[in-house]
């Protein structure tokens, strides 16, 4: 860790001054952040905006915003989406649904609730992915009346659930005790052209046995 660390302050030093791009700066991040490393990730950021030569796009601010949701910094999380905001570029679904899924993931449900309904009020489109990290975030809290909500919502929307979003609701229904609920999802997907896998039975047995 300490050679890549060094390595990328290297790119940044004068003798060198490496040309970084949205790419560059955005896999950076991402890796150092899935290894744990939050905070060299946000030093790996400011030396590269140091360097100059890039403008930042929405996918670098938005893995930027993920390191900071995992770090709980929320604060800074506001802070940042005003200064996207107010430098004209605009979050896309893939964004808004990055961030509900790390509000998610650090406990943070209602903020995660609330930037969906921005991404609502913006009159951005949700499509499958978006709705199923919102459906598996719900299933996994347990609050399996948010799941169904959002699950009726989706399809009234016209966006069909996939497998995962099915799964991830079966889960919800498991976790709640209500194996038959869970059971009728399953009948629905196996009468779909969905086709089955491990882990829908995994889910289900699982719901079974801790009945």
């Amino acid at each position: 860790m300490d050679e890549v660390i060094e390595g990328v302050e290297m790119m940044c030093g004068e003798k060198f001054r490496y040309p970084f791009d949205n790419f560059v700066i955005s896999s950076v991040v991402k890796a150092f952040v899935n290894i744990g490393e939050y905070e060299v990730a946000l030093a790996f950021f400011d030396n590269a905006a140091k360097c100059g030569g890039f403008g930042m796009n929405v996918v670098s601010y938005t893995c930027v915003l993920s390191t900071y949701c995992r770090l709980n910094r929320f604060e800074e999380v506001k802070d940042l989406v005003s200064v996207v905001e107010d430098s004209g570029l605009a979050f896309d679904v893939v964004s808004y649904g990055s961030l509900v899924y790390e509000y998610f993931r650090v406990g943070s449900a209602m903020e995660a609730l609330r930037k969906h309904k921005e991404m609502v009020e913006k009159k951005i489109d949700r499509d499958t992915i978006s709705y199923t990290i919102l459906i598996d975030g719900f299933s996994n809290e347990g609050l399996v009346e948010k799941v169904v909500g959002f699950l009726y919502k989706m399809r009234k929307e016209g966006v069909n659930p996939n497998l995962i979003t099915y799964t991830s609701v079966m889960s919800g229904f498991c976790k709640k005790g209500k194996v038959d609920e869970a059971l009728r999802v399953f009948k629905l997907v196996e009468n779909s052209r969905m086709g089955l896998d491990e882990f829908v039975y995994a889910t289900l047995i699982d719901g079974f046995y801790n009945k």
